[in-house]
């Protein structure tokens, strides 16, 4: 696990961040909208690519504040990554992150314009769902191995 504050956006190169944001035992994801050219109307997790000279942690909050309206501080973080990215390039890197569970219920979340819809589900049954990312899965399913050698 990586400490969220040890990168100023300039230490590393990377191309976005996304992540798990508990509420409860469920995770928020997004069903995205066929705008994307990438994985059209497949259920993904919440984040995006990078804007300017942002943080990874920076990049992950203003994603999560735009897609969910839900605001992410760095005391959230229980769980941070860098992993290569899902779009096939090894060499790019992305920051994958867990919140801890948020003090916050489902009417706390305002749907943003990307995506389809919003969705909440245990992070078991998402790495198992026929129409989700691939790649995030892989991320979520070893977040789960993480916390079950912790439990060891």
């Amino acid at each position: 696990m990586i400490d969220p504050n040890s990168f100023s956006s300039e230490s590393i190169e990377f191309s976005g961040a996304k992540g798990i944001i508990f509420l409860k035992e469920k995770i928020i994801l997004i069903r995205r909208d066929t705008k994307t050219t990438n994985f059209p109307l497949m259920v993904d997790i919440p984040g995006g690519a990078r804007d300017l000279n942002e943080s990874p942690f920076d990049t992950f909050q203003r994603e999560v504040k735009e897609e969910l309206g839900i605001r992410i501080e760095k005391e959230h973080i229980v769980y941070s990554k860098i992993c290569p990215s899902v779009i096939g390039r090894e060499e790019i890197k992305s920051f994958f992150f867990v919140t801890s569970e948020l003090d916050i219920t489902e009417n706390d979340i305002v749907f943003g314009d990307e995506g389809i819809e919003y969705i909440l589900m245990t992070p078991r049954d998402y790495i198992t769902l026929s129409d989700g990312i691939p790649g995030q899965q892989k991320r979520v399913a070893d977040y789960l191995d993480f916390l079950s050698s912790e439990k060891l």
